[in-house]
């Protein structure tokens, strides 16, 4: 993959449900290890629910699997993959496109925040911020809770091709 379709910045995450999910998972990570999923207690995050998406990581990270999807989601794909595998029958060719951020979370079992566009449906022109939580034992990461959410009205996304997405600061 490109680096230069997704460039680092030091650009704050906007989202209020990002924001929240992102403490929430601080509160569950203590001194800065990775988590294990039964930490996770949807109830102080309740209202953001609609926005989260859970992906179980298979095969030590090459396979990407939905486990939940939240009705926000659902609502702006047109579609419930639950339960359905990431893979060429969902996406076709934006296959590496969609799991890039997937294995990059699990892999370096480190959070990941981006700004880009809605990439699993013909709405490209919809600036959306992501963030990627990993879970796991031991290190190994074993599910990626995913925020998602429309920032309407953000310009710093204008003029860059619908594949260009910036790498926030998820700390900010």
């Amino acid at each position: 993959m490109d680096e230069a379709l997704r460039p680092v910045t030091d650009e704050a995450m906007r989202s209020r449900v990002n924001r929240r999910l992102r403490d929430h998972w601080l509160t569950l990570a203590p001194e800065s290890r990775l988590p294990e999923w039964s930490s996770f207690d949807p109830a102080p995050v309740k209202a953001i629910l609609p926005h989260l998406i859970v992906v179980d990581v298979g095969d030590g990270g090459g396979r990407f699997r939905f486990r939940v999807i939240g009705t926000f989601v659902t609502q702006l794909a047109g579609r419930d993959s639950t339960g359905r595998w990431l893979d060429r029958d969902l996406y076709g060719d934006r296959l590496e496109y969609m799991t890039w951020h997937y294995r990059r979370c699990a892999e370096s079992a480190e959070p990941l925040a981006i700004l880009g566009t809605i990439h699993f449906v013909d709405k490209d022109w919809v600036t959306a911020e992501h963030l990627f939580l990993p879970f796991g034992d031991g290190g190994r990461v074993d599910k990626v809770l995913c925020g998602l959410d429309m920032l309407l009205g953000d310009t710093r996304r204008e003029g860059k091709d619908r594949d260009v997405e910036m790498i926030l600061d998820w700390r900010k």
